[in-house]
């Protein structure tokens, strides 16, 4: 019988050496009783761990913290841990970035039928989803074929640049994504993607192929203020 994967983390010194804390030799486990995989991690201001990546094939997010060696009681409604609501299929979070004030966001994929779309969602600094965001705290970007984000960052206007993978036909590229200048975006078109990929499609580089909309499922017709083109 195998023994389900849980999230580790390994405290060092500024020399390489193992921060111990309570004999634990820098190790840290936390079980939350299923599979999980991390495959991203940040600091918060106060050195709490938040990490991200699929628990039970789907995107989750906890805040740890790593002096205790446990998981932050003022976290997802005091269970230190959240699943965020993106449906019943499969999803990940491949990247995640904190801003000034402490909010998370974080990018991945979420299963649309035989295809992968973009997710990018926003938690409030105590791990709940942030209602002023996209669509109860969270954007999917609906497009031909399969993408996902597989990197994130803060720019010191707030403004959120994503970085994805994107596969339509076996043709696959580079996505960059930019949203407004303000805390509620709603949507979001492709920025730039490869010429390889522009020319398969007879479109600009800056062209979508289709609508891009928010929601939880593909096929949602409310079609909300389009982010910004990055330039």
């Amino acid at each position: 019988m195998s023994t389900p994967d849980d999230i580790a983390i390994y405290r060092m010194k500024d020399d390489g050496t193992p921060r111990d804390v309570a004999g634990d030799e820098g190790k840290i486990l936390v079980d939350l009783g299923g599979e999980e995989q991390v495959l991203a991690a940040e600091l918060t201001q106060t050195q709490h761990v938040v990490v991200t990546g699929t628990r039970e094939d789907q995107l989750f997010a906890a805040q740890i913290n790593a002096d205790a060696g446990h998981l932050e009681s003022g976290f997802g409604a005091g269970a230190g841990w959240i699943l965020p609501p993106l449906g019943p299929s499969n999803s990940s979070g491949e990247a995640l970035a904190i801003d000034p004030a402490g909010s998370i966001f974080i990018t991945g994929w979420v299963e649309a039928f035989s295809d992968r779309d973009l997710v990018l969602l926003k938690l409030t600094s105590t791990g709940e989803m942030d209602p002023s965001f996209g669509t109860a705290g969270h954007v999917i970007l609906e497009r031909e074929g399969s993408q996902q984000g597989v990197a994130l960052a803060i720019q010191p206007d707030g403004r959120i640049v994503v970085a994805g993978e994107t596969d339509v036909g076996g043709s696959r590229a580079v996505v960059v994504l930019r949203s407004p200048p303000t805390a509620g975006c709603s949507s979001l078109v492709p920025a730039r993607t490869s010429p390889s990929k522009a020319s398969s499609r007879g479109r600009g580089t800056d062209a979508p192929s289709r609508p891009l909309h928010s929601g939880t499922r593909p096929g949602l017709d409310a079609l909300h203020t389009s982010c910004n083109l990055l330039p």
